[in-house]
This record gives structure tokens, sequence and C-alpha cells, in this order.
């Protein structure tokens, strides 16, 4: 009986060797990647842009874009994130490509889809505010030519507390990566 069992036993002996070298093999290899995480990676694709004051992050904006376009409007879309120990607000911002740059909210009234400026877009510490189609988004009036997919869009932006940043952003359709 014995001989019988260890007969029928061991094609099951070798699947668990087997298993237990392939479970080694996964185990050293995810000690080996979570070891080599500690360094902070560099993505190619990321889109955060840290703008800075003395070498000290204040304000991280990520995912930002600006909507092509052939007319003389468009609008820029990003999260702005306060980096900072204090509560902050975007003021203004302005672009060589445009005459005017505003911060606005669209927002459904009536039934319909209204659009309008607002003075400012606070930032609490820690906090993010989304600015997406639909919702917050800066607007760029009176574009002196054309924006084209490929293209880029320098900003500088003014802050509650005084301090002024540049970035860029790309132009890109809405549904680009």
């Amino acid at each position: 009986m014995r001989q019988v069992l260890e007969t029928f036993m061991q094609p099951f002996a070798a699947f668990a060797k087997l298993s237990l070298s392939a479970m080694t093999g996964i185990l050293a290899l995810t000690l080996i990647t979570a070891c080599g995480s500690e360094e902070p990676k560099s993505d190619p694709d990321s889109t955060a842009i840290y703008l800075k004051t003395n070498g000290a992050e204040k304000f991280l904006i990520e995912d930002g874009w600006v909507r092509p376009t052939s007319g003389k409007m468009s609008a820029a879309y990003f999260t702005l994130t306060n980096l900072g120990q204090d509560d902050n607000a975007l003021v203004s911002l302005s672009s060589d490509k445009a005459k005017a740059v505003e911060i606005h909210m669209s927002e459904m009234k009536d039934g319909k889809s209204t659009m309008r400026q607002i003075q400012q877009l606070p930032v609490a510490a820690g906090e993010s505010a989304l600015l997406a189609p639909g919702g917050l988004h800066i607007m760029l009036i009176g574009l002196e030519a054309p924006l084209a997919e490929g293209d880029a869009v320098d900003f500088t932006a003014l802050f509650e507390n005084g301090e002024t940043y540049q970035f860029q952003l790309p132009v890109r359709a809405a549904t680009s990566p």
C-alpha cells in the first residue's frame, strides 16, 4: 500500500517542488524590486511640475494641458496642489500667447452651461484644486496665434502671498495621453 501511495504522490511531489521553486523566485524578485525602490524614480511620462521658491517646493502642477484651437480663445486645465505650510490662492496668470488669462468657473444654471470669471482660486495648505473641462479652468483670451497640438504655452502665475512662478503646459487634445 505504501508503494502505491508513493507512486501516486510522485507527480504531485515534483509539482510541489516546482511550485516552491517558482514561489521562491517570485519572492526573491519581489524583495529585490522592493529594496531597489528606496531611491526616487523619475518618470519620463510624468506631467508633474514643481513650483519652487529658494529650492523649496511650494506648489505642484499635475496633468496640465492646453486645448488646441484655431480661434482666439483656448482653455488650460491642471491639478494645483499647495505643498506649503500656509493657505494661499492663485490670483492671476499671464502668457505671452494671449492678451488676457483669466480663472473661470463653468456651471449649469437654469439648464444652461454658463461661465464666469473668478477673482482668485484659494488652495489650502496640503490641498488640491482640480481645473478640468466643465468646472474650474484657465481661459486664454485674445490668442496671438492658433495653438496646435505639440505646441507649448508659457505661463506666469501670481499667488496671494506675492510669489510668482513660471511654468509651461503642452497643447494637446482632450483625449491625448
